[in-house]
């Protein structure tokens, strides 16, 4: 399907299954990625820090950020699959990059906390 058969029609909706299957695909990967940043911050953080309320505010504030971030993904990769380039690739280096990244900031968090408290 090229681009110009995947264009908005009948008031604003979009006929591309493709579309909807990336985004159904990216929730279903949002599940495991909060699984690895949450094992990521459990197994960075200070023990003290596991049962301290502020660390759990400090790590929510950056989970909410970090999924509204996540949503990026989505974009990126259904921006692809409607230009029909290859969105399965897009979404791969998408997902890879954007977990590495995040797990790399989550370790810092939860490890630097510890630090800044004591």
């Amino acid at each position: 399907m090229s681009p110009s058969e995947t264009r908005w029609s009948r008031g604003g909706e979009l006929h591309d299954d493709r579309v909807r299957d990336v985004l159904v695909r990216w929730e279903k990967y949002r599940v495991a990625y909060n699984l690895v940043l949450a094992t990521a911050v459990i197994i960075a953080a200070d023990r003290s820090s596991l049962t301290d309320g502020g660390f759990w505010l400090v790590v929510g504030s950056r989970v909410v950020l970090a999924n509204i971030l996540f949503t990026l993904g989505h974009g990126v990769e259904a921006l692809a699959a409607w230009l029909g380039l290859p969105n399965r690739v897009v979404g791969a280096w998408c997902f890879t990059v954007g977990t590495a990244t995040s797990v790399l900031l989550a370790l810092l968090v939860a490890f630097f906390y510890g630090w800044s408290v004591h």
